[in-house]
């Protein structure tokens, strides 16, 4: 039945169009009309007609061109795609030869390709960061802070990462103050960046800011921002360099035996590890000397001697001059029975004896700090006891042996006469 319909629907649709072909044949015969084109020196006539035979041939191609070329732009292999294409590669050659620019050190052409390129390129928010870096590098810092506004457009979310940026520039410029702000508002936001971190402790570092420093060195060593050696020498020049501002700050104390109110402070705020450090000890020590504090400053040092014996502790303590110097031999004397290496302290004990006096104790000590470890100071002094003695022979001996020891060491004229070179004299 459907396949019948659907022959006598096509019968009808010929017979349509051979009366309508009929109709407009006898319509062309009866009068076929005329169309006049005329532009300059040229005319074209034509029947009506054919004008409108052409014309709808003309619609036909033109609509079946459009639905290709719509077909085409859709497609995935399309000229739209394939004009992104060249877009882009045109946009990556450009970053291309920025990068390039920007890395040999030529700022203006780098600027130049990366901010031309940004637009058109996949990559923008790097684009606009290293055009920024050209920017700072020219020295144009309201062009840099454009082209990083236009870098944090194109990537929402990359503060962090901007602010970085920036406050490296800021570094590299010289200007420590504006770094430091940049850092301090980042840090609001992301106080545990390792990069953010140990570059705020470089700032500090360089613009002397010291409590600042000490509060970020905890952070520095917990998230492990630099190398554990790195982080503990920075820490330890934090604490010294407070330490000495501490010691400007003391006022003299009323007692020897007193704390001057600025050194004990910050003394006890310095970690117990570091406590150790003779660098920090030696510090302390001299402070209290110079507050007049020395029977604290001995003391103390007698604390740290028992936990660091290290020998530029048991120089010092021969140095400070103090009323008993007797209590310090006997100090030393316990001390040294639970050390393997004693030339240090030896060399500390022969010191005190040679203050009070007593040569033969001055000589027996500098001779077994000499067996234990040979050093030019040591030969120095114990040469000095043999001159105090009249023992010119040994003197001369010991010179030799010093000579051999330390090389360029002054000559015997140019030594200190034993009057002049007694500790304490």
């Amino acid at each position: 039945m459907r396949a019948l319909v659907k022959v006598i629907a096509f019968l009808i649709l010929i017979g349509a169009a051979l009366a309508g072909g009929t109709l407009v044949g006898q319509a062309i015969k009866k009068d076929p009309g005329y169309v006049l084109f005329a532009y300059g020196n040229t005319t074209v006539e034509m029947s009506i007609w054919v004008a409108l035979a052409i014309l709808t041939v003309t619609a036909g191609i033109g609509y079946v061109t459009l639905r290709l070329m719509g077909r085409l732009l859709d497609s995935p292999e399309g000229i739209g795609r394939l004009w992104a294409r060249l877009r882009g590669r045109s946009a990556r050659d450009a970053t291309q030869k920025g990068f390039m620019e920007l890395r040999m050190g030529r700022y203006e052409a780098a600027l130049k390709h990366l901010t031309s390129a940004a637009p058109r390129s996949d990559i923008a928010f790097i684009n606009y960061l290293s055009a920024a870096e050209a920017a700072n590098a020219l020295g144009r810092g309201d062009q840099r802070d454009e082209l990083l506004v236009k870098a944090l457009e194109t990537a929402p979310g990359s503060e962090l990462a901007i602010g970085l940026a920036e406050a490296r520039m800021q570094f590299d410029n010289g200007q420590l103050e504006a770094c430091a702000e940049t850092l301090r508002a980042l840090r609001k936001q992301k106080a545990k960046d390792k990069e953010l971190i140990m570059l705020s402790c470089q700032v500090c570092q360089a613009l002397g800011r010291i409590e600042e420093l000490i509060d970020l060195l905890p952070l520095a060593k917990k998230f492990q921002v630099m190398p554990a050696e790195d982080c503990a020498a920075l820490e330890v020049e934090a604490y010294s360099l407070s330490l000495k501002q501490a010691v400007e700050d003391a006022e003299p104390a009323s007692k020897p035996n007193q704390w001057p109110l600025a050194l004990k402070t910050t003394w006890t705020a310095i970690p117990k590890t570091l406590q150790l450090d003779a660098g920090l000890i030696k510090i302390l020590i001299q402070g209290l000397i110079s507050a007049n504090a020395t029977e604290l400053a001995v003391k103390e040092l007698e604390k740290a001697l028992k936990k660091a014996p290290e020998a530029e502790l048991f120089v010092l303590y021969a140095q400070i001059q103090s009323e008993d110097p007797a209590a310090r031999l006997v100090f030393l004397d316990k001390l040294g029975k639970g050390l393997q290496h004693r030339a240090p302290l030896d060399f500390a004990r022969g010191q005190l004896a040679w203050r009070q006096g007593d040569l033969s104790m001055a000589e027996q000590a500098f001779e077994a700090s000499l067996a234990d470890q040979p050093n030019g100071q040591t030969y120095e002094s114990l040469a000095q006891v043999y001159r105090e003695q009249g023992r010119h022979e040994l003197e001369l001996k010991t010179l030799q042996g010093l000579t051999e020891a330390v090389r360029d060491w002054p000559s015997m004229q140019s030594l200190p006469s034993s009057a002049e070179s007694r500790p304490g004299s």
